[in-house]
């Protein structure tokens, strides 16, 4: 079954290009690997690196065999351009351009995975010119398939997997493939409006589209599990699919049409707010509700409408409003309804996002041009976040701002937020103009294509780009241009262009040449192949490392562990495994050169910073504890571990006036933390100060005395 569009000629490889997408579409958010130490994230980028390097090599034979260049049209040729730009100029400018350009170790939303979606985009919208573009959106349905019944056996205690303990780093029971309940949400709230396309508005057979709509029942009862309100805000575009499928049938069919959808579109926005864990009767209930109404929808189809007239009348019914101001009362009905259950989502979906949001701003504010880099925000969130924050939350750190927008400006500034802004925009003008060209079966495809698009940016707002959600935009993104944007003169016709379509048999010229760009592209890959997945193998040797370990064999851990540091030198996290082994076997010298190493790579974290200077004092190298502490108070000027500890070290060196001062910053901030209260204590009799001293013993319980309020 294929859309009815009139397409350009296929290009060579282009069957090939089309394979590997889908495999990059369904691989990279459903990928793990058990033995890796980060079991989701980085093999999930490795994957979607490679495989995106194979889209560009397979990009550039079809270029140089063919002799053509899918240009494009002139506003989306000079955004992705600047966009381009724009990432390799915030990459040199970073004070952490490797960090900036990979993205690690943070999420790997780095300039190197933006290039390489931009790769993606422009890819798909060339192929999406030429081919049908329903096999891709078909494989985001497939893939969502996965996503769900995995979530599934996890949510009603079928996971063929044992995780353990390893859940502990996952947030909730129920993460699925992704790695967690907030990405796997994410994930599923952005393609549910293609699985809605499925069951209401394709040509797919019938039984295929009531199958499709008894799987939108099992998205919304994982969606349910996995407990996350960015996802269920996101899946409630997809109600947009279902009243553009209401709106596109005849005038006499239309409340029969919404009457049909209408229980989907109920099940959509308030069974979230309706349940909290339901069983399997429920599950069973709620998929034969949304297979019936899909059922439903197949017999009107089936009815012998005239199409064409259906949809012309459609597109004069008016109706676009009517359905919209209908669906704002039924969301201020919901809202009123389920005021409190909404309330405590939202106030428990912002408790910390809001703080980081204030963070990026404020790291924003400093470097306002080009920003301080890519998946750098760690090294200055604890150096920006609120005193309250500090005193509160001390040891809450966090990678990311938690919003892709929020993101772009304190990593990129206004050069970068400004020319991804001009992509996004690029991206939905075609986008509607593919929609309101579109006649036929291609409209709602369009639609719910459109409504996936903004769909991601809706959970993107609150979420990170992490290699499971990154790509989804872009491979969405290039479908959409190639539907609005018109085909004349969108190729650029390069030199080399055989005169023929069909090389005549026998033609050698054009063999070798095939046979060269292969041998030579291949060359590149295997080349590109071994940075490309060193992340991965070092990740790898850092989890053989952890199991060595864990059954005392330190010398196997020594050599994991070097073979993780020559893989990622500058990941920073593995000097500082490496000096943790170190300083358990006595080797202080050695431990104090490895978490200096891993400090340097690792800045402005200020636990990091406190771990080089306890590794100094260890080794009686006072010059640098003196050094990684002034760090730790950079790093973090209101937290109380930091200005205690510091405290402590500059007392003992005999700089009193300095140790008093960070006393008195400590005493203002009113930590309720008993630990740092000890080592106040400690600090003050170095100072001679009895009274606080006394009343820091009291702070932490000293002799069972109950902790006094005002501590």
């Amino acid at each position: 079954m294929k859309l009815p569009r009139k397409l350009s000629g296929s290009a060579p490889g282009d069957r090939l290009l089309l394979t590997v997408l889908i495999v990059l579409i369904v691989g990279t958010p459903t990928v793990f690997l058990r033995t890796a130490m980060l079991t989701f994230t980085i093999p999930q980028v490795t994957f979607l690196w490679v495989t995106s390097v194979v889209v560009l090599l397979i990009g550039l034979y079809r270029v140089l065999i063919s002799g053509e260049f899918d240009r494009g049209p002139l506003p989306y040729s000079i955004a992705l351009s600047a966009f381009a730009v724009a990432l390799a100029l915030v990459t040199i400018v970073s004070p952490q351009p490797w960090v900036s350009f990979t993205g690690l170790p943070a999420r790997g939303a780095g300039a190197l995975t933006y290039l390489l979606c931009l790769v993606l985009l422009h890819v798909v919208y060339g192929l999406a010119q030429r081919r049908s573009s329903e096999p891709l959106v078909l494989a985001f349905v497939a893939t969502h398939a996965l996503v769900v019944l995995y979530a599934l056996l996890q949510a009603y205690g079928l996971d063929p997997i044992s995780w353990g303990i390893d859940t502990r780093f996952v947030g909730v029971l129920v993460f699925s493939t992704l790695g967690n309940g907030n990405f796997s949400s994410g994930y599923v709230g952005l393609t549910l409006p293609l699985l809605v396309w499925v069951a209401f508005g394709s040509s797919m057979p019938s039984l295929a589209k009531v199958v499709g709509g008894g799987a939108i029942g099992t998205s919304l009862i994982a969606l349910i599990y996995f407990n996350s309100f960015q996802g269920q805000v996101a899946a409630m575009v997809a109600c947009a699919v279902l009243a553009q499928w209401a709106m596109t049938r005849g005038r006499r069919d239309r409340l029969v049409a919404v009457l049909v959808v209408l229980p989907v579109a109920v099940a959509v926005v308030g069974l979230p707010l309706l349940l909290s864990a339901p069983g399997w009767s429920t599950l069973l209930v709620v998929v034969a509700v949304t297979a019936a109404c899909a059922g439903f929808g197949v017999l009107k189809d089936q009815r012998g409408m005239n199409k064409n007239s259906d949809w012309s009348e459609a597109s004069a019914g008016g109706w676009f409003w009517p359905m919209a101001a209908a669906g704002l009362v039924a969301v201020g009905v919901l809202g009123a309804l389920f005021r409190e259950r909404i309330v405590a989502e939202v106030a428990s979906g912002l408790e910390q996002r809001t703080e980081f949001w204030k963070a990026s701003l404020s790291i924003f504010r400093e470097s306002p041009l080009t920003g301080r880099g890519l998946e750098t925000y760690s090294s200055y969130f604890t150096a920006h976040r609120s005193v309250e924050h500090a005193v509160q939350w001390e040891s809450l750190l966090s990678d990311s701002p938690h919003s892709v927008p929020f993101g772009m400006l304190s990593g990129g500034g206004l050069i970068l937020a400004g020319t991804y802004l001009a992509v996004l925009l690029v991206i939905g003008y075609f986008g509607i103009l593919a929609v309101t060209r579109a006649e036929g079966p291609l409209q709602p495809f369009y639609g719910a294509v459109l409504a996936s698009w903004v769909a991601y940016h809706v959970q993107a707002f609150v979420s990170m780009d992490v290699p499971g959600l990154i790509y989804t935009q872009w491979v969405l993104g290039g479908i959409l241009i190639a539907g609005g944007a018109s085909m004349s003169k969108t190729v650029l016709v390069l030199p080399w262009k055989p005169r023929s379509r069909r090389p005549r048999s026998g033609d050698g010229v054009q063999g070798a040449r095939q046979l060269l760009t292969i041998t030579v592209l291949a060359v590149a890959f295997l080349l590109a192949l071994g940075p490309l997945s060193a992340p991965l193998r070092a990740n790898m040797a850092v989890s053989r490392a952890q199991a060595a370990l864990a059954v005392s064999d330190p010398r196997t851990v020594e050599i994991e562990l070097a073979r993780a540091i020559d893989l990622q030198p500058r990941y920073g996290y593995y000097a500082e495994s490496m000096a943790f082994l170190y300083e358990q076997g006595g080797f202080f010298e050695a431990a104090f050169t490895e978490m200096d190493r891993g400090a340097r790579l690792q800045p402005g974290i200020p636990y990091i910073a406190l771990k080089a200077a306890r590794a100094g004092l260890a080794v009686g190298r006072m010059d640098a504890a003196a050094y990684w502490y002034e760090r730790a108070l950079e790093a973090d000027p209101n937290g109380v571990t930091a200005i205690t500890e510091a405290a402590e070290f500059y007392s003992s060196e005999g700089k009193s006036n300095l140790a008093s001062t960070l006393m008195e910053s400590f005493e203002s901030l009113g930590s309720s933390n008993t630990a740092v209260w000890k080592t106040a204590e400690r600090v003050y009799l170095a100072l001679g100060d009895d009274a606080h001293a006394e009343k820091a013993a009291a702070c932490y319980g000293a002799g069972g005395i109950p902790i006094p309020d005002d501590c």
